[in-house]
Formats: C-alpha cells, structure tokens, sequence
C-alpha cells in the first residue's frame, strides 16, 4: 500500500499513543551455544493493546521464495514483569498471538540454525539463512533470528551480541564494540533485515573507489585467508561498475561478506580426472548446497565453495557485480510492493525483468564498458550464453505474469530465466531505445534518471511503472513491452541485433569446419572445474593433425582455427597454423581448415562484421562503448 503523508502521520501518531519505550532491544550470548542453539531475549517495546501478533518472516525482499523462518524457533516464550508466562498461541509457521500483552516484558526463545536444517522443502538458501558453529562463525540473516509485533517495523532496534573475544561482527549496521560485546544499531526493523551480519575471526581488506569505502569480510572454513586475493578482484569490478555509471557510486559505504565452505578435499579431484567413486563422493557433498549471492543495500552476502585454488575467486569475481548492481534496481528504484513490503503475506512485483534482468545485464556489459574484457568476450562468451540460456525457457507466460506468482508453482520453476531470457531482454531494450532515440539514450540513462526520481525511499506505480518508462523513451517503445514483458511473443533477436550491426543465425543445417580435438583420434583430460584448456592424454592412430600426448590445447586458440575475428566459419581448405603448448613451450604446428563431410545443426551463430552500415556502426558504438 502507499500511503499519503496524512497517512503515515496518522500511523506515527498511534504508534507513539500505543508505547513509551518505542524501541526493540534484542540480546544474544554466542559464547553460550547449546545444541547448536542460541537464545535470543526481547526486551520489549511498551505495549498499552490486550493482544499483539509477533512475526518472523515469511519471505524477505530479493529472495523470491517462501522461507518461512518461523519453522526455526524453538520454546517462544512471553513474560511479564514478573517473569510469569503469558497466554501465547502459535498460528502458522511463523506467527505468535500474545495476549495480556499490555503487560508483556521481555520474549525469550532459541534459534536453530538453518544450514544444518535437514529440509526438503523451501529449504533457506544460504545467502539468506542463519549459520551457528561454536567458538568460529555465526550468520545472522536478521530474519532468521529476530522478529517483530503487527505494524511496529518502523521503530528502532538495538541489537546487544555478547561474543569470543576472537570473533568479531562485520556489518555496515552502526556498531560500538569492545573485545566481548558488540551493540548494531537500526532504525526500523527493515533495516535489520538488509543489513546482514558475520561473526568470524577476523580476515578483512578495506579500500575506495571513488566516493565509496568498501569493505571485504571473509570467513573461510579451510583456514585461508582470501580476503587480499579477493580484493584484487573486487576492485577491478567496482572501477568497472564506476565508469559505466559515469562518476561516482550511489553508496558512500559497501560490505562484501563472504561465507567459503572447505572443500579442499576435493582440489585433486577438481582438477583431474575423477573416478565414478570419487564423482559420487563429490555429488554428496555438493547436494543441497545453495551456493550464490544475496543483494542488501549496502551490502552482499556471499556462500562459495573453497577448493583450494582460484575457483572461489573466480566465482565472487562474476558475482559480485550482480549484486552490487542491485544498489540501482530494485533498491534505488522498486514499486510499493517492495518499498513496503509485507513479510508474512507478500505480495510479490511483475517487474523482475527490472530487478533481476536487467541487473543480469548490466553486470555483463559494464564490463565491457569499462573495458574488463573485449568486444568478442561480452558477444561470444556473455550475449551468446544468455541466447542460449534463454531457449530453455519457452514463450508460455507473460514475463510480469511470471513475476507475481513466482513464490507458487508452476511458476516458482520458471524464476531461473531472470538471470537468462531476463538479461538477453535488457540487450535488446537497450538496443532498441538507442534505435528510437537515435543513439540520445541508452537503458542506463532512463535507469539513472527514473532514480533520481524516485530513490531508494521512494516507490514508483506497480501497475503505471511501464507506461512511465516508455514516456521517459519513445511512444513506440510500448510495443516492445507488450510483445516481450507483459507479452508472450517470441523474441526477435535477429531484428533486434541487426540494428548495431551483428548477424545472428538461430539455426543452421550446413558444414562446418572439424573440431581439432572432439573431430579427432585423441582422448582428454579435463578438470570438472572447467579451465580453458584441453590435455590430450591418447592419441590413436587415425589422429590427424600431429598432436602428442601431453599436449595442452586452449579454448581461444582452437576457436582460431574455427572461426575468424568476426565470428565467420574458416573456409574449408584454408591453411593456417594451430597453437598448442608441448612440454612448457608454445609452439605452432601447421594446420588445415577441413569441413565435415555432411552438413550439421548449428544453433546459435554470432558474428560481428567489421564492415558496418554508418547507422548501424554508430549505434555498436553508442552500444558497447556508452
């Protein structure tokens, strides 16, 4: 709901008549952990009403599912001054009805952590969850440890954690701290829920990117200390995610808190050729694993696998500027189902091709922007991946129609194709408002301005949003959402690339050039972890081209032998040269393009002539470069 200023007022004015003490104050002891359990004491706020609900959270912004947090809490407990009980009834997974309550005091009960919970069904994942490991790392997902009463989320919050001196709370909630208690601070209860918190010992790296203090926390169960290597990373990223946004950053602080779970056990088997035994073995321990990333305002949350090498930093390298892109969209620009969001019944927005695509997207083509990689990687690697991606997922639903049921089936399966079919449509809407605006607008220029009307405490019309965007671009610019967002038409990628001057073909059935290893009398060796390289490990009598045993292939140089700079098929019979590595040293062996003999099914070609229309070079140009 929104509400006018004459509303909220209203609201202030009864929250102020109904308690003194309009404030929460929550107490925990994490150096007194019994059964995995830790207890949490409310001191209340003042109650004056005979009855009051106490909710946990049913779902909580960003996650799009149901968490029911409520399953978690175990001997809820409301007293009086007295300390004597008071009559409590529980309503669902996640809800309390106190009665007598204008004679509550304090609530006391224990929370279960929710990464060893054995649930099949909704299971929390772990970047919104809660962790308890004794003496070395507790999570606090403030939804999973802290409720709040019917209409009190807007009042402040105190939060008093009693800690091991060697552990220490990252968070950018306001802190005071001595080696044994560490007190937060919040101004409502939804800023509680965003900013989530870490205790570990210590393995941070702080630095600045323009107007921006970023802070990386790490906690990694192997012993690793990671957070310098992934600073390197980080930075990278946020300078990339700077010059896209032409200047400085919207936050003034940043956290990345990051979760690496030990499988270090595993580093052999990750980066050679596993048995079945072993493959099984590694299938146990992924299972239910819910490895990602969860967006805050002001912060990430992050759970990795550590194998002992750079995977872990790869990952967080890709997934970082995810989650800080969503400091745009939906935390600086979201409709009132968000900007109020209702935690036990929410009511879920149509607009995740915002939220979540072209988040997906912008992660992808900032670095392109801000020259992280080149041209041929974003088309080839990023653009082409998402085509691919998004053909899994078939036209039968209205992307907004998606978005409002996502927490029920048959729909909470399809969420997967905001981060595919989502991105490749933030492409082509950012194609296709250059194209009407004659290269005056990009995607990121509506996005920026739209925030600057709105901002992170102001929510835009669930249901007026488009037309609004489409006033900010071009009349006709109506059509693409109604083919493509609140439509079911297929999209057009074809018509929508040709105009930056890219030719793509969505099917072909013709010959195409011979593969220097699968088209080839030659076995692999291949981490599961893919790196780009191939280790011939056989070579039987019908190979082909002169490879040996201990060669090492990589992905960039077999493509050279495929395809040209454009993306072209090499034409058969075409002489060139093959660069492989044998015993440490690079060399090039002399090589033939041959076609197979019969024509094949090729989905999915990308080419990008040099050689473009004007119009269609300044658009590219308006495109890649911004």
């Amino acid at each position: 709901m929104k509400y006018s200023c004459i509303a909220i007022l209203a609201l202030h004015c009864i929250l102020a008549i109904g308690q003194n003490n309009t404030a929460y104050k929550y107490i925990i002891n994490l150096s007194q952990v019994k059964e995995d359990k830790v207890k949490v004491e409310l001191q209340c706020p003042t109650i004056t009403q005979n009855q009051i609900w106490y909710h946990f959270p049913m779902t909580v912004p960003g996650t799009y599912a149901t968490l029911d947090y409520g399953r978690y809490i175990q001997n809820f407990t409301a007293l009086d001054k007295n300390n004597k009980p008071l009559p409590v009834k529980k309503r669902g997974n996640n809800s309390y009805f106190i009665q007598k309550a204008d004679q509550l005091q304090t609530i006391h009960y224990l929370v279960n952590d929710t990464w060893d919970a054995d649930t099949k069904k909704n299971k929390i994942f772990e970047p919104a969850g809660t962790n308890i490991q004794e003496n070395r790392n507790f999570v606090l997902n403030a939804g999973g440890w802290f409720g709040y009463f019917q209409n009190m989320e807007n009042i402040p919050i105190t939060l008093e954690v009693q800690k091991p001196n060697h552990l220490y709370g990252i968070s950018v909630l306001p802190c005071t701290s001595t080696a044994e208690k560490q007190i937060f601070n919040a101004q409502t209860y939804h800023e509680l829920i965003d900013c989530p918190i870490m205790f570990s010992p210590p393995d941070t790296i702080s630095f600045t990117i323009r107007n921006t203090r970023v802070r990386i926390g790490v906690f990694n169960e192997a012993g690793i200390q990671r957070s310098a290597q992934i600073y390197q990373e980080v930075k990278t990223s946020m300078q990339a995610i700077s010059d896209f946004l032409g200047g400085d950053l919207p936050v003034s602080r940043y956290d990345f808190i990051i979760y690496l779970k030990d499988y270090t056990s595993f580093k052999p088997v990750m980066e050679g050729k596993p048995t079945v035994k072993t493959l099984l073995k590694l299938y146990k321990a992924f299972k239910g694993q819910g490895f990602g990333a969860l967006e805050h305002g002001n912060s990430s949350f992050y759970f990795l696998p550590e194998f002992g090498n750079e995977v872990a930093i790869n990952m967080i390298k890709d997934v970082c500027i995810h989650e800080f892109f969503h400091i745009l969209q939906p935390l600086s620009l979201h409709s009132e189902y968000i900007g109020n969001f209702n935690y036990i019944q929410p009511v879920m927005s149509q607009h995740l091709w915002l939220y979540e695509g072209i988040t997906e997207y912008f992660a992808g083509i900032s670095q392109l922007r801000g020259k992280v990689i080149t041209p041929e990687q974003y088309l080839q690697g990023i653009l082409l991946s998402k085509i691919q991606g998004a053909e899994k997922y078939p036209n039968d639903m209205p992307f907004t129609e998606m978005s409002k049921n996502v927490l029920k089936n048959p729909y909470k399966k399809q969420y997967p194709q905001v981060y595919l079919r989502g991105a490749l449509i933030g492409a082509m809407l950012d194609i296709e408002i250059i194209r009407l605006t004659e290269g005056q607008k990009t995607l990121k220029d509506v996005i920026l301005t739209l925030i600057k009307r709105y901002g992170k405490d102001k929510s835009f019309s669930e249901e007026g949003f488009i037309k609004e965007f489409v006033q900010e671009v071009h009349p006709d610019l109506q059509a693409f959402f109604d083919n493509y967002i609140t439509g079911k038409a297929l999209l057009d990628i074809q018509k929508s690339l040709s105009y930056v001057g890219l030719e793509y073909k969505s099917m072909q059935n013709i010959c195409v050039p011979k593969h220097p290893i699968k088209d080839n009398d030659v076995k692999i060796e291949r981490a599961i972890i893919q790196k780009p390289e191939y280790k011939i490990i056989y070579v039987g009598k019908k190979e082909r081209i002169g490879l040996q045993v201990g060669d090492i292939l990589k992905d960039k140089d077999i493509r050279s032998v495929i395809v040209d700079e454009e993306g072209r098929y090499l034409p058969n019979g075409l002489k060139t040269t093959l660069v492989l590595y044998r015993n440490g040293n690079r060399i090039e062996i002399p090589y033939t393009v041959t076609h197979t003999e019969k024509p094949e099914v090729v989905k999915h070609q990308l080419i990008n002539p040099k050689n473009k229309a004007p119009l269609q070079e300044k658009y590219y140009q308006r495109w890649i470069n911004n």
